[in-house]
C-alpha cells in the first residue's frame, strides 16, 4: 500500500501543449515519502566489498561455499554509455492504461510509472499530463489522474467469478516502436491462477508483449477483469501472460475515495462490437523515467568463491588439494534503487540457483519510498543433462534447472543451480520469480528490510520441478547507504522424473567489509603480489 500524505506532482508538466493535471481531491495515499525513501550512495563510494557464506545440508554432508566480491565505483564509462546512446528511447518507457472513472482516473501497472518524472496520456486524440494518485507495487497496479471529465469508462468485472478456460482479450499498445501507436487486441483464455502471499494472479495464454502492461484483460461482456502485468514469449514455450485481478483495482480505488464503476448484467458482445465498446477507454502512456541509465553508475567487480564438503562434525570430506576457486570480473551498471541495468557476462554462477555472486549484495529498493514493494518476473528454467558422479549428491537426478530468459538488459541469460557447466537441454519449464520487501525496524543508523523470496516452475504438478523459497533480512546502513548485512534462510526443492524429491536447506550470509578489513585485505593482496613478482624476477635472474 502507498503511504499517506499529499500527492506528488510530476515534474515537467504543463509545457509543450500538454494539459496540466488537476489537484487530487481530498487526502489520498501518496507514492513518495522522502523520509522513508532509501537510495544507494554509490557516488560517495570508491571501493567496497562483501564476504558471502552459503551453507547447504545435503544428506550427511555440509557444503560450504565461501566467496568475496570487491566493487570499485568507476562513475560514468564511455563504453557503457555507448549502449545507451539513444537517450530519448532509453529514457522514455511506454505502456497502456484504461479509464476507471469518468473524472479523469485511469489504472495502469506500477512498474510502468514507478520512478517517472513525467507521464503523458494519449486518449481520444488528445494528450494529457498525468499525476500519480496511488501505487500498490506489490500488486503491480497504479492509479493516475488526468485533467478531463466525462471520459468513457471501462467497467470493472468481479474477478472472483473468473473461471478456467474463460475467453479473455488483452487490449493495449504493445511494441509501439515496431507496430505503431494504434490499439491492439489479442485473445486467448484463462489458463490458471497463481496464488502468492499478497494475492492471486491470473494466468492467460493470450499474447502479451512489452507495452501491453497496464492495459485491461477484458471478458466477453466488455468488462475489465484484470490488468495486464507481465508476459513471456519465446520459441521454447507457448505464450503466457499474467494479470492482476480487477478486485485489487477496486480495492485501490476505494482506499482513495473513488467509487469503482461496474456494469452488472451486461450482455455478451461479439468481437467487433466489443472492440468498439472497449477501445475508447484504453490509453497509450509515454513515461519519462527519472532513474535513467545516465543517472546510474558503473561498478567494476571481481568475485571469487569455492566450495568445501564437510561432515556434520566439521571434518573435510575431500582429500588432497583444496578445490580451486572460481572467479568472475566485469562491469555492472546500477542505479540508485539497486536495479542492475547492465552486466558483463557471468561465467561462474553460485550453486543452488542463487545466480551471480556479484549480484547478491545488490537488493532492489523502492523508487517511490513505499513501506512495501516487490518485483515479479516470468522466466524459464531449462532442465539440462549431466554426467553421474559419485561425488555429486544430485547425480541420481535426471537433470538440473537453469533459467534461460527474462533477465534485465545485459544480465546473463542462464543460471545453473549446481554449476555443472553442461549445455544439453532436455526440457524447458516456465517459472515465476517473486521478491517482496517490507520495511522493518528503523534506527538512525540502520533500516531493517524483510524480504520474502519465491522462485518456482509453473507446471501444474505438485510438487513443482524446481522451487527455491524462503525469507531474508537486509540491514541497510543509513550512513554508508549500502547494505551492511543480508541473511537468508531458504529451502531448495527439486523433483526428479521418477517423482522422487530432494530438499536442501540453504543458508546465506552476506556481510560488508569494514573499511579497516578492506584495507587489510588489499594490503595482503599487494604483499602477495609483490612476493610473487620478486620470486618471478629471481627465477628470471637464475636465483
Amino acid at each position: 500500500p502507498a503511504n499517506n500524505g499529499e500527492p506528488k506532482p510530476v515534474a515537467g508538466q504543463g509545457g509543450g501543449g500538454v494539459i496540466p493535471a488537476p489537484a487530487a481531491p481530498g487526502k489520498v495515499n501518496v507514492v513518495a515519502n522522502d523520509q522513508n525513501r532509501l537510495k544507494y550512495g554509490l557516488s560517495s563510494q570508491k571501493e567496497f566489498a562483501y564476504r558471502t557464506t552459503i551453507t547447504a545440508t545435503i544428506g550427511n554432508e555440509v557444503h560450504r561455499t565461501s566467496g568475496m566480491t570487491t566493487y570499485k565505483v568507476l562513475g560514468r564509462d564511455p563504453e557503457i554509455d555507448r549502449i545507451f546512446q539513444e537517450d530519448d528511447k532509453e529514457q522514455l518507457a511506454t505502456g497502456s492504461g484504461f479509464v476507471v472513472h469518468p473524472d479523469g482516473y485511469l489504472m495502469t501497472c506500477a512498474h510502468v510509472i514507478e520512478g517517472a518524472t513525467k507521464i503523458e496520456v494519449d486518449l481520444g486524440n488528445k494528450t494529457y499530463a498525468a499525476r500519480v494518485i496511488a501505487i500498490n507495487s506489490q500488486r503491480d497496479i497504479a492509479l493516475i489522474r488526468i485533467s478531463a471529465r466525462n471520459l468513457p469508462v471501462l467497467p470493472l468485472g468481479n474477478s472472483d467469478q473468473i473461471e478456467l478456460a474463460q475467453h479473455v482479450r488483452v487490449v493495449g499498445y504493445p511494441l509501439s516502436d515496431v507496430l505503431g501507436t494504434s490499439v491492439k487486441i489479442t485473445q486467448g483464455s484463462v489458463a490458471g491462477f497463481i496464488d502468492r502471499k499478497n494475492g492471486r494472479m491470473i494466468q492467460v495464454d493470450a499474447s502479451m508483449n512489452p507495452g501491453n502492461s497496464g492495459g485491461p484483460l477484458v471478458n466477453d461482456r466488455g468488462e475489465a477483469i484484470g490488468v495486464a502485468s507481465a508476459g513471456f514469449f519465446g520459441s521454447d514455450i507457448s505464450e503466457v501472460g499474467l494479470g492482476v485481478p480487477a478486485n485489487d483495482v477496486m480495492t485501490l480505488m476505494q482506499k482513495n475515495g473513488i467509487a469503482p464503476q461496474t456494469a452488472p448484467g451486461a450482455a455478451k458482445l461479439e468481437g467487433p462490437e466489443l472492440a468498439r465498446k472497449v477501445t475508447p477507454s484504453v490509453a497509450y502512456l509515454r513515461v519519462t523515467m527519472g532513474a535513467s541509465p545516465k543517472e546510474a553508475l558503473v561498478l567494476s567487480q571481481f568475485s571469487t568463491f569455492s566450495t568445501m564438503k564437510r561432515s556434520p562434525n566439521g571434518r573435510p570430506l575431500t582429500t588432497g588439494l583444496a578445490p580451486l576457486p572460481k572467479s568472475d570480473s566485469g562491469k555492472l551498471l546500477v542505479n540508485a534503487y539497486g536495479e542492475v541495468l547492465h552486466s558483463d557476462k557471468i561465467n561462474n554462477s553460485l550453486p543452488y540457483g542463487l545466480g551471480a555472486l556479484s549480484h547478491l549484495p545488490i537488493e532492489l529498493l523502492s523508487a517511490d519510498g513505499e513501506s512495501e514493494w516487490g518485483s515479479t518476473r516470468l522466466t524459464t528454467i531449462a532442465q539440462v543433462k549431466r554426467t553421474s558422479s559419485r561425488f555429486d549428491p544430485f547425480s541420481r537426478f535426471g537433470g538440473i534447472p537453469r533459467p534461460r530468459f527474462g533477465r534485465p538488459r545485459g544480465l546473463p541469460p542462464t543460471r545453473n543451480p549446481f554449476d555443472q557447466g553442461t549445455t544439453e537441454v532436455t526440457k524447458v519449464h516456465l517459472a515465476l520469480e517473486t521478491s517482496e520487501y517490507e520495511l522493518g525496524e528503523t534506527t538512525p543508523e540502520i533500516q531493517v528490510i524483510d524480504k520474502t523470496y519465491d522462485f518456482k516452475t509453473m507446471e501444474d504438478v505438485d510438487p513443482p520441478y524446481f522451487h527455491l523459497s524462503g525469507k531474508g533480512t537486509i540491514r541497510f546502513d543509513r550512513k554508508r547507504l549500502l547494505p551492511d548485512q543480508i541473511r537468508y534462510n531458504l529451502q531448495l526443492q527439486i523433483r526428479n522424473d521418477n517423482g522422487s524429491v530432494a530438499r536442501v536447506p540453504v543458508e546465506v550470509l552476506i556481510e560488508r567489509f569494514t573499511e579497516q578489513e578492506l584495507t587489510d585485505h588489499n594490503n595482503r593482496v599487494a604483499d602477495a603480489l609483490k612476493k610473487n613478482q620478486e620470486a618471478a624476477q629471481a627465477r628470471a635472474n637464475g636465483g
